[in-house]
């Protein structure tokens, strides 16, 4: 069951301005259907987008860095130059 979700929100997140609202709407709806209650909704809506920028804005410069040889600062500034192009 997770795998087409995974699927979905990797298609999604390609445009990051909407495809990750909308990803995360449809993430956190999911368990409303499923378990009934209204609970996992404010807990996976405030997560999935706090792991995501943590993934975003911390992990992936690291990562990116340490194999292109490069400090964190250089990625970052050419994440943000490239964004702005």
């Amino acid at each position: 069951m997770l795998l087409p979700w995974a699927v979905l929100t990797f298609a999604l997140n390609v445009n990051p301005s909407i495809g990750s609202i909308l990803a995360v709407a449809l993430a956190a709806a999911m368990p409303l259907g499923q378990f009934g209650e209204p609970l996992p909704f404010p807990v996976i809506l405030r997560g999935v987008p706090t792991i995501q920028m943590i993934h975003g804005n911390l992990l992936e410069p690291a990562l990116m860095g340490r194999s292109l040889n490069l400090s964190r600062f250089e990625v970052i500034l050419s994440l943000t130059a490239w964004a702005g192009l």
